[in-house]
């Protein structure tokens, strides 16, 4: 007995120093461990409602892989942000799936890195990436460790899981699938359901996962120096306990896109319809320069993007080039995006997740602008470096013919087809490189801008090929839509567009006294959304903005007067003044002729009292009346009346045509002087002096003198040189 209980006490002594003999097997390595990191958080434009940020990327170490053949554990990864979540949906039915993807150990697919199947012996690697192998299904996919298609391989000092290589190992079954698709379940929240999660092992591997085409609505910074961080927050529970480091983590800083003290309209012009602009006989517009600018300055670089890289190589093309490989940066409005390259199970259109309807737009929206007047711009503009408009461009961006009044166009259906391509405005006035030079007054003509190259590849001269080079008609009231189709991220550009005014003068003419306005900013607008309301939808584009920005003043049309003074006028003591006020704009050097009603203004003695918030007393029909009219004028025409006696007639230069009757009123006992308001250029007047019953020729009796212009000197339009009358 007391043998026994010696060696009874000796196994326990055994037990107790084998026990952690065995649990240090197990936990060579360390404990399982996941450390977040966002890495340098993009800038987000505070305007806009989906803006990427930064992928977040985990880093998981140590732990405990699962037995060969057994169930690999499944969690739930759940993002939240501090601001909502806007990407799109590619589809709601049975979901509300999101563009926003799940990633595990970085996968590309097949066509990217031309992989094969491995076999059960070897472990996947090597400078080969796994292939993409999705998850269709909202409840997560459940899987056995043999579908990695790599060996566990517990061992006496230590254990290890290979990749998710997106095969699995022979006669193992289904691969386990690598790519997971988010789905919408808060607005500020998305998330990854049943991810089955191998634990990497104590051999040193790390498993990497990655979260990206997270989209948001950041909203404007809170002070102009700090800039407004978007945080993102990462949860993941489930059968298995994954322990994550700074599971919160900035993803990007708000700052406004738009440089408003930058951005703004130069050369703001007020125009006086008795000159016409830019409107000569064989309709030349170009050789007389623009008249102002519109432009809109980046408050920071990249904040200009094109949609795709495709464009890179072909500014205008309608294609979409793939943007799948996980830890690429493009610099473009296109996220993560599989497009053709086959993704193995594919389902919900996650193809389409992550792609842009259109790359940046810039509006300029004509409001409060004049009618008879005619707006042109270029039919695509160059982007340069801000404060050197004269240097090489760095991109360009075209006129947009089909966009709508929020700046949008085409865009997205349920099914994630794209519907609308990108259409740039054929020219109304073609014009060379020279003469859109002339326009643009910037002293470079060529516009071949040139695009960044993405590592490796060679810089891409941006000729705009299809495009005819001109100015293009648009309304003075609306939208101007320029969408950016070439740009470097890493140049803080801006944009100028020249507006060359056209407009022929006299009436009917531009109406006047209203003042024209521009408002610059990004589009597409969505004029419902504010970044506190913004959402995920299936149809709204992307990008999409708020309206920012004030309207600046652009261009004010003022009446065309003539501008007359009789300086001594009476109807006093048996005296009679008769005036003629003649509309000499028919004359044989070719100069427009205008026609136009005339005011008569009374000052002095007994003077008519005009009516109520006017000045004096206007032919037939008032000052706004639409010309030829019974009140108007006409080239080489006379308005003549007596002062004392009133009414007053139109003469017409025309043979067989009547005088038309006025009512200018009757200003008996009147002294002292007359100004006429003549709505036309070139008016002159004579007035006669003459006492009641007297004859021309009486001596003493009757006096004439020629009126006096009060208007400055205008352009000789004899082309020749004489003396000045200064009548």
């Amino acid at each position: 007995m007391a043998d026994f209980r010696k060696w009874f006490l000796a196994f326990a002594v055994l037990a107790l120093i084998a026990i952690p003999a065995s649990a240090q097997i197990i936990t060579i390595g360390g404990a399982l461990q996941c450390v977040a990191n966002g890495g340098v958080p993009p800038i987000l434009r505070a305007e806009g409602l989906t803006e990427q940020v930064g992928d977040v990327v985990l880093n998981c170490t140590g732990g405990v892989p699962t037995a060969p053949g057994g169930n690999i554990p499944q969690v739930n990864v759940q993002v939240f942000l501090s601001t909502p979540i806007t990407s799109r949906l590619t589809s709601t039915t049975g979901s509300q799936w999101s563009s926003a993807l799940l990633m595990i150990d970085e996968p590309v697919p097949a066509t990217n890195n031309g992989v094969t199947t491995p076999t059960a012996s070897t472990a996947y690697g090597n400078n080969k990436a796994p292939r993409a192998l999705f998850c269709p299904n909202s409840s997560g996919c459940a899987a056995l460790t043999g579908g990695m298609g790599n060996v566990i391989n517990p061992t006496a000092t230590g254990n290890y899981a290979g990749p998710y290589s997106g095969f699995a190992g022979p006669g193992q079954g289904a691969a386990v699938a690598n790519v997971f698709q988010g789905q919408q379940v808060a607005t500020n929240s998305v998330a990854f359901l049943g991810v089955p999660f191998e634990a990497p092992g104590s051999m040193g591997g790390t498993r990497v996962i990655r979260i990206t085409n997270i989209r948001t609505a950041p909203g404007a910074p809170s002070s102009s120096l700090i800039p407004q961080p978007v945080v993102e927050y990462i949860s993941i529970t489930g059968a298995t306990s994954v322990p994550v480091n700074n599971p919160q983590q900035i993803v990007g800083y708000s700052q406004f896109g738009l440089d408003q003290n930058a951005t703004f309209v130069s050369g703001a012009q007020n125009f006086s319809i008795c000159n016409g602009q830019n409107l000569t006989p064989n309709n030349t517009l170009v050789g007389s320069g623009s008249q102002m600018y519109l432009t809109a300055s980046e408050g920071f670089a990249s904040a200009f993007k094109v949609r795709n890289i495709a464009q890179l190589a072909d500014p205008l093309t309608a294609t979409n080039a793939p943007q799948d490989i996980p830890s690429a940066v493009y610099n473009t409005e296109t996220g993560f995006y599989y497009n053709g390259d086959p993704l193995t199970n594919a389902a919900n259109n996650v193809t389409t997740a992550g792609l842009a309807s259109n790359g940046t737009r810039l509006m300029f929206t004509l409001t409060n602008t004049a009618g008879g007047a005619t707006v042109y711009v270029p039919n695509y503009v160059p982007l340069y470096s801000r404060g050197n408009p004269g240097g090489t461009p760095t991109g360009f961006a075209v006129l947009l013919s089909n966009a709508d009044a929020n700046g949008a166009t085409g865009g997205f259906s349920s099914g994630g087809a794209l519907t609308g391509n990108l259409t740039v405005a054929s020219s109304t006035v073609s014009a060379t490189s020279a003469q859109l030079g002339n326009a643009f007054s910037s002293g470079n003509t060529s516009f071949n801008p040139v695009a960044p190259p993405l590592p490796g590849q060679p810089l891409t001269p941006g000729i705009p090929t299809g495009v005819t080079p001109g100015l293009v008609a648009v309304p003075s009231s609306g939208a101007l839509v320029y969408e950016v189709v070439q740009s470097s991220p890493y140049t803080l550009e801006q944009l100028s567009v020249p507006l060359v005014i056209s407009f022929a003068g006299f009436a009917p003419g531009p109406v006047t006294g209203q003042q024209g306005t521009a408002n610059v900013s990004f589009a597409p607008i969505s004029p419902t959304e504010t970044p506190a309301t913004a959402q995920a939808s299936t149809t709204l584009p992307i990008p999409r903005f708020v309206r920012t920005g004030s309207n600046q003043n652009t261009f004010i049309f003022n009446p065309c007067f003539c501008n007359i003074l009789f300086p001594y006028v009476t109807t006093q003591q048996g005296y009679e003044t008769g005036i003629a006020i003649s509309n000499t704009s028919m004359d044989p050097f070719g100069t427009a002729t205008s026609t136009g009603t005339v005011t008569i203004n009374y000052y002095g003695m007994n003077a008519p009292t005009p009516a109520a918030g006017t000045t004096g007393f206007t032919t037939t029909g008032g000052p706004n009346a639409p010309c030829p009219g019974a009140g108007c004028v006409p080239a080489g025409g006379q308005l003549v009346f007596t002062v004392g006696g009133g009414g007053g007639a139109i003469i017409s230069p025309t043979a067989g045509v009547s005088p038309v009757a006025q009512t200018l009123p009757t200003a008996a006992n009147f002294q002292g002087y007359i100004i006429a308001q003549s709505r036309f250029k070139y008016c002159h007047g004579f007035a006669f002096i003459t006492c009641a019953g007297c004859g021309a020729t009486s001596p003493g009796a009757s006096e004439s003198y020629l009126g006096l212009i009060l208007d400055g000197a205008s352009a000789n339009r004899t082309g020749s040189f004489s003396e000045s009358l200064n009548q």
